[in-house]
């Protein structure tokens, strides 16, 4: 029993902390990914269970993430957890529409999101632009108007967005609008 205490601090104190550490490992699940990153909550393991491909940096944390055709909405959550991330890539974003981007805002240090064929709209536009940090955006195939698409290239300067209109929006914009002159 000597032992035992010398090795965890030669006190009551020690004891307490290693069972403090240990109840709250039971209690809220922490358990870092497997880059050892202490931020990310378990969120990129069971992103990469659910088939998710994580890129790490040097230092563990997640960099860079992309998401299988078949992701799931309701772990949106664990992408956001993921808070040094700096590109989010959906294979095929079909279900991800204007919450969902609502949702990635907390990715501060984002630097590209490619949304292409989401179901998002200019709704969204208030969340996109609070990520200063981003470089390049695609938002390609999406409900996103024109109008919304140079609103943010204006407000995200230094940021490529890449943008084409929806069939249903063709139909809409006049030649000039589809064919600007150089």
């Amino acid at each position: 029993m000597g032992r035992f205490f010398q090795i965890f601090g030669g006190s009551i104190f020690g004891l307490f902390l290693l069972f403090t550490a240990v109840l709250l490992n039971q209690l809220i699940g922490f358990a870092p990914g497997p880059g050892g990153g202490d931020d990310d909550n378990g969120a990129a393991d069971y992103l990469e269970d659910r088939g998710a491909q994580i890129i790490y940096d040097d230092y563990g944390q997640a960099r860079s993430i992309a998401l299988p055709e078949d992701f799931q909405i309701e772990d949106i959550g664990a992408v956001a957890a993921l808070h040094s991330l700096v590109d989010v890539r959906f294979d095929a974003p079909h279900n991800i529409t204007d919450w969902e981007v609502s949702q990635l805002a907390s990715l501060r240090e984002l630097q590209s999101l490619y949304l292409d064929g989401a179901d998002i709209t200019d709704d969204c536009i208030d969340d996109l632009i609070n990520l200063t940090d981003l470089q390049e955006l695609s938002i390609e195939d999406t409900r996103i108007s024109s109008d919304g698409a140079n609103h943010l290239r204006d407000l995200l300067p230094n940021c490529s967005v890449y943008w084409n209109a929806r069939g249903d929006e063709v139909e809409k914009m006049t030649e000039r609008e589809l064919f600007p002159p150089r």
